[in-house]
């Protein structure tokens, strides 16, 4: 999570009596403007995108000197950053959201009649709208090259990422991942970004930006967090539905490892499989054999194929298959890859599902913001099917 969780929790549970806000500030290189005033805001990160965080701002622009007409205007996409603080009105907490590049940008500029000192004049108003994506986006916009670069250099996962990563995120925190070798013969396409993407799939862990603009890569099942959402008086749970759908269901893994042709021989391929064997989803049960196909790209043993098939099961598992849309009070704190415990109603006593969060969405409003969030928290199919059992 964003911040301190104790301090969190005090902020949060005075924050319907009081106004929060944004404080947002602009950069491009040393040039910096401060105390942009938002009108409207919204964001939303998803797990399933390469570029996890987008934000659209709507900037008030009282003198009509903010609308950009040049590419390095502070507000244009040349390189510019925004740098969204939130901050809860009780106790002043803030919560930095990140950087985020800007993508696009549109001034809508007014010109009005007005009296000033006597004299009428025509003067400029008007709004700037702002669409903008977290620091992922320059490492999407940084293409390999087609010779020097589509072949990695390092010879572990974490040292080449490290490389690729490194214009974008000179500061990368690794939290619980174990480090592998990358063998020879594997190349690259030209999207930086999924070739990141790709690595870290095969040591089974994940990316998402820090607040304070660095880098995490972690398990792809997420990092334990303190945030309980639950229902009652003193709880934040507004609302929850599920929505199922059997493209999000699998019960087993197949992994496969192809060679290039050597002397025009083409090696046979290794495969490694895995399959559940329980539960309301065992294979060949009702639900049937379905599962998905992956590139073990690290692996050279038959042992190693089958290591990947029955960890990336059991990893597809603890990430959870069942989606939950959550409607809750808004915490600015919670991230993607957060393991949250959500309390479901339930009789006679409430029920807690531990769960990974996979989406979050929020803003503000005509300068007022929001105090609830949406969230995807995915849950695993054999803990939801004891629910009412």
């Amino acid at each position: 999570m964003r911040t301190d969780y104790p301090e969190l929790v005090a902020s949060l549970a005075a924050s319907d009596s009081y106004d929060d806000r944004f404080n947002v500030s602009a950069s491009r290189g040393d040039e910096q403007l401060t105390d942009l005033l938002v009108t409207d805001a919204s964001f939303d990160w998803d797990s399933s995108r390469l570029i996890q965080g987008q934000a659209n701002f709507t900037f008030a622009d009282p003198d009509g000197l903010l609308a950009p007409k040049r590419v390095d205007d502070i507000l244009a996409p040349g390189g510019s950053r925004i740098h969204p603080v939130f901050v809860f009105g009780a106790g002043n907490v803030r919560v930095p959201l990140g950087p985020y590049r800007i993508r696009a940008a549109k001034g809508n500029t007014q010109w009005q009649y007005r009296t000033v000192g006597g004299s009428l004049m025509w003067l400029p108003s008007g709004t700037v709208e702002v669409q903008a994506d977290d620091e992922t986006a320059t490492v999407w916009l940084e293409r390999l090259e087609p010779v020097t670069e589509r072949a990695p250099v390092a010879k572990t996962v974490l040292v080449e990422v490290a490389r690729l990563l490194g214009g974008a995120y000179p500061l990368i925190d690794v939290t619980g991942v174990t480090d592998r070798d990358i063998p020879s013969g594997v190349e690259y396409e030209d999207d930086r970004l999924a070739v990141v993407a790709d690595l870290l799939e095969q040591v089974g862990a994940v990316y998402r930006q820090r607040p304070d603009g660095s880098l995490q890569i972690l398990p792809a099942t997420g990092l334990p967090t303190d945030w309980v959402i639950k229902p009652g008086v003193d709880g934040t749970l507004i609302s929850f539905e599920t929505e199922m759908d059997d493209a999000d269901l699998a019960n087993g893994v197949t992994s496969v490892r192809e060679f290039d042709d050597e002397d025009g021989a083409t090696p046979p391929p290794l495969i490694g499989r895995s399959r559940l064997t329980n539960g309301p989803l065992r294979w060949g049960g009702p639900f049937g054999k379905v599962p998905v196909f992956r590139g073990a790209n690290l692996a050279t043993t038959q042992a190693q194929v089958d290591a990947d098939a029955a960890t990336t099961l059991t990893r597809i598992a603890q990430m959870g298959d069942v989606p939950i849309l959550v409607e809750t009070a808004l915490n600015p704190a919670v991230e993607l890859y957060d393991q949250v415990t959500l309390v479901l109603p339930a009789f006679p006593d409430p029920i807690a599902v531990p769960g990974l969060v996979q989406r979050i969405s929020w803003g503000a409003t005509g300068g007022v913001m929001g105090k609830r969030m949406s969230l995807t928290v995915t849950v695993n199919h054999n803990i939801l099917s004891q629910i009412g059992a």
